[in-house]
């Protein structure tokens, strides 16, 4: 079994799991259905189309729509690009809505051979499910620069002097002391996944911490900084500490 996990703020803690057998010959089928895990565990099925070409292979969910609304799964066109033409390994993962252009998405693959299925319908007292299994991973994610990252941090501690969320204004280095001296998370504006390559300036990037950072990419579509803050932080009075 091939696994798909979603890292998008769309359907961030989704997995899709794709049977091996799918991508053995090159192939066209139609109605072929899958398994979703959602992030809490809970299996749905997803339906599409499957055109596996020498080196790739398209799962079309469009044609289905109905049914895929019905189960909770979004509506597009995925494409599994892999490293060779024996379709075992899986380079690049690629989405498409509507008639826009495919986008490298954020996603975790893995695979999950010879893994148990759970009934879901057991009673609670009743499951239990092995753990710490090894399995091999490849991370697919938009690169990030670090030098930018860096830079950004100068920018704001020699402007401020301390790396305040602009969303909610913590502060890790006052809640934390030195443990959190100088650190934050820095956000991009414009969501890397969903534009590809890109020129990124300072004034692109914004100060976070890790709650509101996690939260505004879990909005669709994503909201700027302060649209977020308007929104969901009822609460801030000041973006300095408290004394």
């Amino acid at each position: 079994m091939i696994t798909v996990l979603w890292h998008d703020e769309e359907s961030n803690g989704w997995t899709g799991l794709f049977p091996r057998k799918w991508f053995i010959e090159i192939i066209n089928l139609t109605a072929q259905v899958h398994e979703v895990r959602s992030p809490r565990g809970k299996i749905h099925s997803a339906k599409c189309d499957l055109v596996v070409a020498s080196r790739s292979a398209d799962l079309d969910y469009r044609p289905h729509a109905a049914f895929n609304r019905k189960n909770g799964i979004l509506i597009g066109l995925m494409r599994l690009e892999f490293q060779s033409a024996d379709r075992q390994s899986v380079s690049c993962v690629l989405w498409k809505e509507g008639d826009g252009n495919f986008v490298l998405m954020p996603t975790t693959v893995g695979s999950e051979d010879g893994a148990p299925h759970i009934d879901f319908d057991m009673g609670v007292d009743d499951f239990a499910e092995g753990e710490g299994r090894k399995i091999l991973v490849t991370h697919l994610r938009a690169e990030r620069s670090r030098t930018l990252v860096n830079e950004k941090k100068k920018s704001v501690l020699r402007a401020s002097g301390s790396l305040l969320c602009e969303a909610c204004g913590f502060s890790f280095e006052e809640m934390y002391g030195e443990a959190g001296k100088d650190f934050c998370e820095i956000h991009h504006k414009l969501a890397l996944s969903k534009n590809g390559p890109v020129k990124t300036s300072l004034d692109d990037l914004a100060v976070l911490c890790s709650n509101c950072h996690r939260m505004i990419h879990r909005v669709f579509p994503m909201l700027s900084v302060e649209e977020f803050r308007l929104k969901y932080l009822t609460k801030v009075d000041s973006l300095t500490p408290s004394e």
